[in-house]
């Protein structure tokens, strides 16, 4: 059992959003084995050529190793009537951390915070180890600490299928906080300013990709 999420970019044909989208997001249940939770998300960021989809649909599923790329490609030809353009990126989980009274089996509350950060460590065996140990030993208790953070996952990227978009690092974290949150705060910023923080990032082969999210109806 290897649990992990399936990101899906998403832009419509048409302006409505996620309402032209209904029901095709209601077969994706039908059609993906062991999907757990499906959160609809809208950019709150800048959309641009590196960042170019204003919908994601964050998909959490039991197991990754079960979804076969031939159903990726069904859900991606019943849309073609609907979608310009998507991506799908299939990561599998390599941590989990989230607040004791926070319920992760339902969808998130609407307008939740989602910060998105993809990274690319150089691929050497003691420079992926300090990446790793970095995440655990001090950027994820920095982050927990952020007034309003909720959940924290960790993932590796499997593989990508789609139009090739927007682009996916080896390693995504997605950090979920409430609407009222310290982003930004004293808090996060000790997160980011670290010495070891600064340590990592020399140590990355190319940017970071970072997207920011609302939870959206």
């Amino acid at each position: 059992m290897a649990p992990g999420c399936i990101v899906v970019y998403l832009e419509p044909k048409d302006s409505t959003g996620f309402a032209s989208l209904q029901s095709w997001l209601a077969t994706i249940p039908e059609t993906i084995p062991g999907v757990q939770v499906m959160t609809k998300l809208e950019a709150t960021d800048t959309v641009d050529a590196s960042r170019p989809y204003r919908l994601e649909s964050l998909i959490q599923v039991e197991n990754i190793d079960t979804i076969q790329d031939a159903t990726i490609s069904h859900l991606r030809t019943s849309s073609n009537s609907l979608l310009s353009r998507s991506d799908w990126h299939l990561f599998r989980s390599i941590s989990f951390d989230k607040k004791p009274d926070f319920d992760t089996t339902r969808t998130p509350p609407l307008n939740m915070q989602l910060v998105q950060v993809g990274m690319a460590p150089r691929n050497e065996p003691e420079i992926i180890a300090d990446y790793h140990n970095w995440y655990k030993i001090e950027h994820m208790p920095f982050l927990a600490q952020v007034p309003g953070w909720q959940v924290g996952n960790r993932y590796e990227l499997l593989r990508s299928i789609g139009d090739g978009a927007e682009p996916a690092k080896p390693f995504l974290a997605a950090h979920l906080y409430d609407e009222v949150n310290g982003l930004g705060g004293p808090e996060w910023r000790k997160s980011v300013d670290s010495a070891y923080t600064k340590k990592i990032q020399k140590n990355t082969s190319e940017p970071n990709h970072r997207r920011t999210w609302k939870v959206a109806g």
